[in-house]
């Protein structure tokens, strides 16, 4: 599995940003506080270790958004964090496919893939 992109949604500093392409290799070059960090951040959290990872509303959400929680009666909207775009290789996605159906529906499902996949190229 390979992270294609990501975007990051009212984390921290981060209001909102279009899609981040990424590769085997990728780069954030700025000055001091500009952000780097907050948009690495939402990616160890989206897959966190332990508890102690995990996003917390409190201290992740923008500060200036704050008020409008108030009032809103203390509820926010459901708003993601981040969103995240990955690439699964076939053998990953048949191992899901085999998941997620009994082991005979999915190696048919499998073969059908293949073959729709034989067509288009």
């Amino acid at each position: 599995m390979r992270l294609l992109k990501y975007k990051a949604n009212k984390f921290r500093s981060v209001k909102g940003t279009d899609w981040i392409e990424t590769d085997q290799w990728t780069c954030f070059v700025g000055v001091n506080e500009s952000g780097k960090t907050n948009l690495l951040l939402p990616l160890w959290k989206f897959n966190p270790a332990d508890n102690s990872t995990k996003i917390d509303l409190l201290l992740d959400y923008p500060r200036d958004e704050y008020s409008k929680i108030d009032e809103n009666r203390g509820e926010r909207k459901a708003e993601f964090s981040i969103e995240v775009f990955f690439e699964l290789t076939d053998d990953e996605l048949s191992k899901k496919v085999k998941q997620k159906f009994k082991s005979d529906v999915a190696d048919d499902l499998e073969n059908k893939w293949t073959d729709l996949f034989a067509k288009l190229q």
